[in-house]
């Protein structure tokens, strides 16, 4: 609900002795928000005392502060015979509202927030409307000036009691020309000496009141507009920033309940978007990605120290990209064409087996001097020697029997690692499946989906899923941007892809073929 109403006060109540409950209607958030002041007049001039809340009063709120705004102030002691109690609203100048990373989005916590905003306005307007102002008719337009003819007043006074000094001082020297009525005279000149110095001095005291509290209240209103104004409209701004900014971080890396709502419904549907060839050798990932967003690496490079080969795959997840290796994960060469490995680009990792030599990882960044036998020089790295194979551990022996027993231990081992390398490869392509589909859909109506079953052998349940779809998803770039697709695991064996229009218009598409791959859990 909104805050329908301006007024945030409640009062003056006038205090009979007996009386100790007093209501106000307007809406607070919480007990707390409230002030009680008491009012008394002491020597003509007004005295305000804030009353302790638990101590000197009690509040209690109404249950539903929208329908029904406000509540009620019991004093412990009823307010005595003269006295006047004010109710006002007294909020903190904080901001208290929380929109974590990845939390729920709730409209009613900016509602509070921004409902308490208005509040606080209320309240520094309420308070500015107590302040001194000066009409806006009055040619006096600044604080100088102000000063100035108060204290141009305060020397008219004066000039007016010197005037009274000077009046008394003839009196006296009549009065001396005059020895029967000198003492009457003398007596009067006196007198008027006398009150013309006390107007004098009251005079000057009120000049000094009205600068000092004049200054005080001019600067205090200009404050307290200065904050409303400020304050007002800093916090609604970030308030809606923080609600509904897209495309950028609100403050400090961190996003808005909006982005963090999409990317939570991005999360459930478990949608992957397919965005095209990405060409790595720009050595730049694509700009401004999105959580699931994936490319197909076209042509090979290195970007930020991560080497990419064609076929590979990159997924943004939120917040770094993950490589997906695709490419060939071991090449296999007799040993005339070992010069092979020379060519192409390769990831860290890849194998090698050439016949006569043995088994080659690629390494990047590697500086190794290409020997034609043991390393080979490729881009970005090199092919290293892993394992022998046994006709290169032979031509090294030794007639040394010691020497031939090490090196037959070292052959072995090299052996065992190579099957262990072997057995890690394999087990590493094990967890990659794929397999394609024909999508002969050609055009899809406004608010409706299609699903493709296809048959992944090995697929099981909570396996992750990516579908490239065939050279043209739809006929035209307005075709494209209506259409959306996501797969999932529905049964073993068994994937299911899904083409939706959710738009109001029916869109085009090109029948082709569809790349399906699954990566085991």
């Amino acid at each position: 609900m909104t805050v329908a109403s301006s007024t945030n006060k409640a009062g003056p109540y006038a205090g009979d002795g007996v009386t100790v409950a007093f209501s106000f209607a307007f809406k607070v958030q919480a007990s707390t928000d409230i002030e009680v002041v008491s009012t008394t007049t002491v020597a003509a001039v007004a005295v305000d005392t804030t009353l302790v809340a638990g101590t000197d009063y009690t509040v209690a709120l109404n249950a539903d502060q929208d329908a029904s705004p406000g509540g009620s102030v019991t004093a412990t002691v009823a307010p005595a015979v003269g006295a006047q109690i004010t109710i006002l609203r007294n909020l903190t100048l904080t901001q208290g509202a929380s929109l974590p990373n990845q939390g729920g989005f709730y409209p009613k916590v900016i509602e509070n927030a921004l409902d308490k905003l208005t509040m606080m306005v209320q309240q520094l307007y309420e308070k500015t409307g107590r302040a001194l102002l000066l009409s806006v008719a009055d040619s006096i337009t600044n604080l100088h000036d102000l000063l100035t003819s108060i204290n141009n007043s305060a020397s008219a006074a004066a000039g007016s009691a010197s005037a009274a000094g000077a009046s008394a001082s003839s009196a006296s020297g009549s009065a001396t020309a005059a020895a029967g009525s000198a003492t009457a005279a003398a007596a009067s000149a006196s007198d008027a000496t006398t009150n013309g110095a006390a107007q004098v001095a009251l005079a000057t005291t009120q000049a000094n009141l009205a600068t000092t509290n004049g200054a005080a209240q001019v600067a205090l209103a200009t404050t307290q507009a200065n904050l409303a104004t400020t304050n007002g409209a800093a916090q609604v701004a970030l308030a809606q920033a923080w609600a509904t900014q897209l495309g950028t971080p609100v403050s400090g890396g961190e996003y808005s309940a909006k982005y963090w709502a999409q990317q939570a419904a991005s999360l459930l549907t478990g949608e992957l978007t397919y965005m095209g060839s990405w060409d790595a050798s720009t050595a730049a990932y694509p700009p401004s990605p999105v959580k699931g967003a994936f490319w197909k690496v076209s042509v090979g490079g290195t970007v930020s120290g991560t080497s990419y080969s064609p076929g590979d795959d990159i997924i943004y997840n939120g917040t770094t990209w993950d490589k997906i290796h695709n490419g060939a994960s071991a090449i296999s060469l007799d040993y005339t064409s070992r010069g092979n490995l020379r060519t192409g680009t390769y990831s860290n990792g890849d194998q090698a087996i050439i016949d006569g030599l043995g088994l080659f990882i690629f390494s990047t960044g590697s500086t190794e001097i290409d020997d034609d036998e043991t390393c080979f020089a490729a881009t970005g790295g090199c092919w290293l020697l892993e394992a022998a194979a046994w006709d290169v551990a032979f031509a090294y022996w030794l007639p040394d029997y010691y020497v031939h027993d090490e090196r037959i231990e070292d052959a072995e081992n090299n052996i065992v690692a190579a099957q262990a390398n072997i057995a890690t490869l394999q087990a590493f392509e094990a967890k990659f499946l794929s397999a394609t589909f024909s999508m002969t859909l050609t055009s899809l109506a406004s608010v409706t989906s299609s699903d493709f079953t296809v048959t992944v052998t090995g697929a099981a349940l909570g396996d992750t899923v990516i579908v490239n779809p065939g050279d043209s998803f739809g006929t035209s770039t307005t075709d494209k941007a209506l259409l959306s697709y996501s797969a999932y695991i529905s049964a073993a064996n068994t994937v299911t892809v899904s083409i939706r229009n959710a738009s109001a218009s029916s869109a085009n598409m090109t029948a082709s073929t569809w790349a399906v791959r699954v990566i085991k859990q």
